[in-house]
C-alpha cells in the first residue's frame, strides 16, 4: 500500500500535469511566435541592459518606494494547500495520521513555492535595488526573507479565514486582511530595512508565529470538508480561467433592455456605401462578444505596458516597438474577420469582392484607432503634454495604417472562397 508522502507527492506531480495541459491548449503556435518569444527577448535585453547601462530613479516619492509593489504579488499569491480529495473521508477518520501528513506535505510545498517566487523576483529586481537604490547585500536578504515569512504567514492565516468563516464573513474578513497584510508589509519593509538587527528580531517572531499556527493547521480535523472545497477550487481556478477567455459569458438581458455598445442597429458614424455596411457590421459582432473584447483590451494592455517601459529606457526603439505590436494587432484582427467571414451564417449571403475588401479595410481601421491612441498617449505623455497629443494622433493613423496593410497582406476572405469566385468567373 502506498505511505501518505509519495502519495501526496503524485497527487502534486499529477496537478502539475493537469495545469501544464490546460496551458497548453491556449499557447499554441502563434500565441508563442507572437508574444511569449518576443517578450522573452526584450525582457532579456532590457535585463541586460539594466546591469550594463546607469539605472536614474526619478526623485518624486512615488518612485522611491515604487520597489516594493512587485513584492505585493508574491504575497497575495501564497496559498495552502491540503491535498485533500472528497473520497479520502471514510479513510482518513480511520488514519487520521495520513491527513496530517498530507497538510505537512501542503505547508512544506508552500515554504518551498513562497521561498522560489520571492528569490526569483528578488533576482528580477536586482539591478534596480543595487545600481538603481543602492541597497547593499544583507538589504537585499532581508528584504527577501521577511517578504517570504509575511507571504507564508499571510496564507496560513487567510486559510483560517476560509475554513471557519461562511457567507459574507468570510469575504469581508478576506478583503481587512489582505488590505492590512499589504499595509503592514509595508511599513515594516520601510522602516526596518535601515536597522537590520530589528529585521532580524521581527523575522524571528515571524517565524515563532508561522510555526504556532502551522501545528495549529496541521493537528485541526473538523475542516476537512472545507478543504475538499478549497482544493477543488485551486486545481479548477486555472482551468475555469481559461474557459471564460474561451467561451466567455452571454449576458442576461431583460426584455426590451438595449445594449450598451451600439444599441440595435446604430452606430457610432453614418454609413454611405455597402461595404462600410458591411464593415461595421463585423465591428458590432466583435464589440458585443466578451471574450474577443477582453483579448482586445489585453493586447492593448500590454502594449501599453511595453511602450512605457521602452520610453523610460530609449525612446528611439519606440521606431521598432510600435510598428511590431501594430502589425500583431492587425494579424489578431485579420483572423477575427476571417473567422467571422468563414462562419455559417456569412456563407449564406454573397458579396461582392469589392465590397468584402471595403469592409474588412473599414472594420481594421475602426478597431486600430484606439490601440494605437492609446500606445502613443503611454509614450507620448512620459515626454511631455503636447508631445502626448501629436503621440496620440499620429499613434492612431499608424496603427489603422499598418492594421489595414496586415489586413491586405494576408487576405480579406478565405481560399476557398477565392477558389469559387475563380471557377464561377
Amino acid at each position: 500500500m502506498m505511505r501518505p508522502w509519495p502519495l501526496a507527492y503524485r497527487r502534486w506531480r499529477l496537478n502539475l500535469n493537469y495545469q501544464w495541459n490546460a496551458l497548453r491548449i491556449v499557447m499554441d503556435w502563434t500565441v508563442m511566435l507572437y508574444i511569449i518569444v518576443p517578450a522573452l527577448l526584450l525582457g532579456l535585453k532590457f535585463y541586460y541592459s539594466w546591469w550594463t547601462d546607469a539605472v536614474v530613479i526619478p526623485q518624486q516619492s512615488l518612485f522611491q518606494t515604487l520597489w516594493i509593489y512587485p513584492f505585493f504579488v508574491t504575497i497575495m499569491m501564497s496559498r495552502v494547500r491540503t491535498w485533500s480529495e472528497g473520497g479520502d473521508i471514510l479513510f482518513l477518520r480511520q488514519h487520521p495520521v495520513w491527513y496530517e501528513t498530507f497538510v505537512r506535505f501542503g505547508l512544506l510545498e508552500l515554504a518551498v513555492r513562497q521561498t522560489l517566487l520571492t528569490g526569483a523576483l528578488t533576482i528580477l529586481l536586482l539591478p534596480w535595488l543595487i545600481r538603481g537604490y543602492h541597497f547593499d547585500t544583507a538589504s537585499v536578504i532581508m528584504l527577501s526573507l521577511l517578504a517570504g515569512l509575511i507571504g507564508c504567514l499571510h496564507a496560513l492565516v487567510r486559510n483560517q479565514i476560509t475554513v471557519r468563516m461562511n457567507g459574507w464573513k468570510r469575504v469581508v474578513w478576506g478583503w481587512i486582511w489582505n488590505v492590512a497584510i499589504l499595509l503592514a508589509f509595508r511599513y515594516i519593509i520601510i522602516s526596518m530595512l535601515s536597522y537590520l538587527f530589528a529585521g532580524a528580531a521581527l523575522a524571528g517572531l515571524l517565524i515563532i508565529c508561522i510555526y504556532m499556527l502551522a501545528r495549529w493547521r496541521i493537528h485541526v480535523r473538523y475542516t476537512f470538508d472545507r478543504d475538499v472545497d478549497v482544493e477543488t477550487g485551486f486545481k479548477m481556478k486555472l482551468t475555469s480561467l481559461l474557459l471564460k477567455q474561451a467561451l466567455g459569458k452571454q449576458p442576461r438581458r431583460k426584455r426590451g433592455k438595449k445594449p450598451l455598445l451600439f444599441p440595435h442597429s446604430g452606430y457610432w458614424k453614418q454609413l454611405n456605401t455597402a461595404g462600410e455596411r458591411i464593415g461595421a457590421i463585423a465591428v458590432k459582432t466583435m464589440w458585443r462578444s466578451s471574450v474577443h473584447v477582453l483579448f482586445y483590451c489585453q493586447l492593448i494592455g500590454v502594449g501599453m505596458i511595453a511602450l512605457f517601459i521602452v520610453t523610460l529606457k530609449a525612446a528611439s526603439l519606440l521606431m521598432l516597438v510600435f510598428p511590431v505590436l501594430c502589425a500583431i494587432l492587425g494579424y489578431w484582427l485579420n483572423s477575427y474577420w476571417r473567422e467571422l467571414v468563414g462562419s455559417e451564417v456569412w456563407k449564406m449571403y454573397t458579396f461582392d469582392v469589392e465590397q468584402v475588401q471595403i469592409g474588412a479595410s473599414h472594420f481594421v481601421k475602426v478597431n486600430g484607432i484606439l490601440p494605437g491612441m492609446l500606445w502613443g498617449a503611454a509614450s507620448g505623455w512620459l515626454i511631455s503634454p503636447v508631445a502626448g497629443i501629436l503621440y496620440m494622433a499620429g499613434g492612431a493613423v499608424v496603427s489603422a495604417f499598418i492594421s489595414n496593410m496586415v489586413m491586405m497582406m494576408r487576405g480579406y476572405k478565405l481560399k476557398e472562397d477565392f477558389k469559387v469566385e475563380a471557377e464561377q468567373s
